[in-house]
């Protein structure tokens, strides 16, 4: 059969350690790049606010797409641009979206799919759950966000070569002394 196309991967890293060879070996399948979704909850309830910085950051990537979080007590919002003092969404809440034949898709995109501005939620208020969207396109454009993320702050963004391979619970292991721990 004839070799299919592959559009863009996605790679979702739920627990924030971003993992290269899961980035790497999708790129290496070809396709015009992959989506990688770095998802991190930054503080026990609220947004600790020792992150801003680094986020703040985060929005001067060119692979950087957005913020996806909430408010204190809404759904979730996707943040596109920042400020010292505050985030900017769309909500794609704000209109309901009609059932679309793919001849309408563009017609429909420009009134339904976005708010007509930007709206702000301040820094404080943001949801400390959050997941950044960012695209890389080659393994040079990984490894330079790689680069990038751990000279922001080496700490919150870790990078694993590989996924780390822990033991089951109960598992028993042995150790170096002779015995063995259950």
């Amino acid at each position: 059969g004839a070799a299919v196309k592959l559009g863009v991967s996605c790679a979702t890293f739920a627990d924030g350690l971003i993992v290269r060879s899961v980035v790497v070996d999708k790129l290496k399948e070809g396709g015009e790049g992959v989506v990688m979704l770095w998802c991190r909850k930054l503080g026990p309830e609220d947004f600790n606010m020792i992150y801003k910085d680094a986020i703040q950051k985060l929005f001067a990537l060119p692979q950087f797409q957005g913020l996806a979080s909430g408010g204190p007590t809404t759904a979730a919002y996707f943040f596109v641009a920042c400020n010292d003092a505050e985030l900017f969404y769309l909500d794609p809440h704000v209109h309901t979206q009609p059932a679309l034949k793919s001849t309408e898709i563009e017609e429909v995109k420009q009134s339904y799919l976005h708010t007509p501005r930007p709206l702000r939620l301040q820094w404080n208020s943001l949801n400390a759950s959050v997941c950044g969207a960012f695209l890389v396109r080659s393994v040079a454009d990984f490894e330079k966000l790689c680069e990038d993320l751990t000279a922001i702050d080496d700490t919150l963004f870790e990078i694993l070569d590989r996924p780390l391979e822990l033991q089951a619970l109960g598992e028993a292991v042995d150790t170096d002394d002779g015995f063995t721990m259950l």
